[in-house]
């Protein structure tokens, strides 16, 4: 893609700010112990919806994956003290399990981390279906990263470099999760017992 084409997409008015709005809305957003995200997931290959649940050191995901462009399948991944779990919620009758530790290890850290070495850059506004965002702009090894805030609520992430873009809307925001989101039923059956590795 042409730096042109870029500069189109990604281009907003910076201004100069005092301070950001971000960090005030990141504290009272993942303040507390329980926390529950829906949004929408683009790049230019892909979107999907997400939910991702939080309740102390406990997390899961549901992310839906189009089959074949003909119907939508929900996957749960879930994380309890020492396992991972991934089953279907709509058909909880099976599932797989894993040791949390070897996934803890390939995923690295805390997916409700700040990235390291970010930078504040700016503020400014963009513009998404003619209607125009306050942003926070950062950047973060090559990448920059804008938090588009509307009446003190986040409302999209975007993300991009040379090489990688996406966008992420926010859907619905929640400080109440249900425990049984992180782990299958109890009549469920785990078919990883069943696997030899």
């Amino acid at each position: 893609m042409s730096f042109v084409f870029f500069a189109l997409i990604f281009s907003a008015n910076v201004y100069a700010a005092d301070s950001p709005k971000f960090p005030g809305i990141q504290e009272k957003m993942f303040s507390g112990e329980e926390l529950s995200v829906n949004y929408t997931f683009e790049d230019f290959n892909q979107k999907y919806d997400c939910t991702i649940y939080r309740k102390g050191d406990k997390i899961a995901a549901d992310t839906d994956f189009l089959i074949e462009e003909i119907f939508t399948v929900t996957i749960r991944v879930a994380f309890d003290e020492n396992n991972v779990y991934m089953y279907l919620p709509k058909f909880p009758f099976f599932y797989y399990s894993y040791d949390k530790e070897i996934i803890e290890d390939e995923l690295g850290a805390d997916i409700f981390a700040m990235p390291e070495n970010v930078i504040y850059i700016g503020s400014g506004t963009k513009d998404i279906d003619g209607k125009s965002y306050y942003v926070d702009i950062y950047e973060s090894d090559g990448t920059t990263v804008k938090y588009g805030i509307e009446n003190d609520e986040l409302i999209f992430v975007e993300s991009y470099s040379n090489e990688d873009y996406s966008i992420i809307y926010l859907n619905e925001v929640s400080h109440s999760v249900n425990d049984s989101v992180f782990r299958p039923p109890f009549f469920a059956i785990d078919l990883s017992r069943f696997l030899v590795y």
